[in-house]
């Protein structure tokens, strides 16, 4: 993995900045623009240090053919449980990822467990590599990753881009 600062220690997708849903950072390499809501520079001269980093974390995934978010951090109803339950004849949900986007694998690892905790089935979940799926990604029009797209038969009915908490997304779902 390349690295683009004097620091010897490795850096992992976004590690040194501190995640807000108020920032937003980007990235224009070769014409490609990647969103990154995750990663929140903290000064000037980290702004440069992130959109290097993350250009070259392109570069990488580019040349070896294979980092944001928003986080809902201050969700007002995390602590309550969802009771209702989306059903697999009403509704479906895309969840465009990528295996470089760190904040897609804490989803995966975080929010996906406590989703069928509560009772939802990880079969209505369908998971889409924008790298592996290229023709998905240009047919769904995505520009950022996580990004969720709930459909009802094949009719897209509400997409959100950024990482949700569990109940959020659960409450989001069920009340389309």
């Amino acid at each position: 993995m390349a690295t683009i600062s004097t620091d010897t220690e490795p850096r992992s997708d976004c590690a040194r900045y501190r995640h807000s849903t108020r920032h937003l950072s980007v990235c224009v390499l070769a014409g490609l623009v990647l969103w990154c809501t995750g990663c929140t520079p903290t000064n000037e001269r980290s702004i440069w240090e992130s959109a290097r980093y993350h250009g070259m974390m392109l570069l990488a995934i580019t040349l070896t053919e294979g980092t944001p978010t928003t986080v809902d951090a201050t969700d007002p109803h995390k602590d309550q449980q969802t009771t209702s339950q989306a059903t697999p004849a009403e509704k479906h949900v895309l969840y465009f990822t990528a295996n470089w986007c760190g904040p897609c694998r804490r989803w995966q690892q975080q929010q996906l467990p406590a989703l069928e905790a509560q009772g939802w089935n990880s079969d209505w979940i369908t998971l889409v590599d924008i790298d592996a799926h290229p023709d998905l990604r240009r047919q769904y029009r995505i520009t950022a990753v996580p990004t969720f797209i709930v459909l009802r038969g094949e009719q897209e009915v509400s997409r959100r881009t950024g990482s949700l908490a569990a109940n959020t997304f659960a409450r989001w779902v069920n009340d389309l």
